[in-house]
């Protein structure tokens, strides 16, 4: 086995990355690897059972990355409604029936009146 030299990565040629081509038309392409890396955290064992119980997972990791699954169904179901709103706003579709002046008339209700004559 011969040992690499200093600055020398694979999938390079003379320091260089190796040339991609686009796939040809038709051709199957493979999707990338998953980027799985080791991690060190310390966690609230506490609400990690909570967490755990709560998705019926197995295991703490399965835990984890369930919890993780549902933040991001979150972070884009919040992201189509902020887009479909500003979208239905944004075309006039919508009335502010609060910034109307006769929307709310509280002119009857004067500080210190009491209703019903007492």
């Amino acid at each position: 086995m011969t040992a690499r030299k200093k600055g020398a990565s694979r999938g390079t040629t003379a320091g260089k990355p190796y040339a991609t081509s686009p796939a040809p038309a038709g051709a199957r392409v493979r999707e990338p690897a998953l980027a799985v890396r080791r991690k060190n955290f310390d966690l609230d064992q506490h609400r990690l059972d909570q967490l755990r119980v709560a998705l019926g997972a197995k295991t703490e990791r399965d835990a984890i990355i369930g919890a993780m699954e549902i933040a991001l169904d979150v972070l884009a179901f919040e992201h189509e409604l902020a887009t479909g709103a500003t979208a239905l706003f944004g075309s006039g579709g919508f009335r502010d029936v609060f910034d109307a002046p006769d929307a709310l008339d509280f002119g009857g209700f004067a500080a210190g009146t009491r209703r019903g004559g007492r």
